[in-house]
């Protein structure tokens, strides 16, 4: 079912009707106390669903326990992709930055540790995005739209994704340009962002 409220999402612009797979969904989950599934239906339905038609603060404390229950039960993918989606909703929603910088700090490594490489650049984006909007690294200062620091170089992610083409990886890069474009007044660059994702 949260499969289907993704697909309603998603593809068909349905965001009420994923809502109510969605939520029929979580149901299912907590009624039948289905923990071993409990991660990945968290991830889909509160990462990728819900937060369009709930208020995104809404589903910070639901990732967190998809994120515990996932670790407990060994599905680490589906909880580290719980924790990706808290870091950047909760970027979203306006946490404050230093929150986010020292949460993001204590969770790097279980990444590596947890072997989910795959999901780490998504991490690191919010992450080196929240630095500059701190101006913690020196090339925020030198180039505020340049995701390049003591997280991440974006030159050398944008050569691995010219290899495997992984266009989420390449959308979330230009949102996150657009949004610190927009902090730093940088408004054409923001703008030629936007315009070269629709190509």
């Amino acid at each position: 079912y949260a499969i289907i409220g993704m697909v309603l999402n998603g593809i068909l612009f349905d965001v009420h009707g994923g809502r109510h797979y969605a939520e029929f969904a979580l149901a299912l989950v907590h009624k039948f106390e289905f923990r071993r599934y409990h991660a990945a239906t968290a991830t889909i339905c509160y990462g990728i669903v819900l937060h369009w038609t709930r208020p995104i603060r809404s589903v910070l404390r639901p990732l967190m326990l998809g994120y515990e229950s996932g670790l407990q039960v060994g599905d680490t993918e589906n909880a580290l992709w719980c924790l990706y989606f808290h870091l950047c909703f909760s970027f979203h929603a306006g946490r404050p930055l230093e929150s986010l910088d020292a949460d993001a700090r204590v969770h790097m490594n279980q990444f590596i540790d947890l072997k989910r490489g795959e999901i780490l650049p998504f991490f690191k984006i919010i992450w080196q995005s929240c630095r500059h909007l701190m101006i913690a690294d020196t090339t925020a200062r030198e180039d505020p739209l340049l995701l390049t620091g003591d997280i991440m170089d974006e030159q050398l992610l944008l050569e691995t994704l010219e290899e495997t083409s992984n266009e989420k990886l390449q959308s979330l890069i230009s949102h996150m340009k657009q949004i610190l474009a927009v902090f730093f007044g940088k408004h054409d660059r923001g703008s030629q962002f936007a315009l070269s994702r629709k190509k």
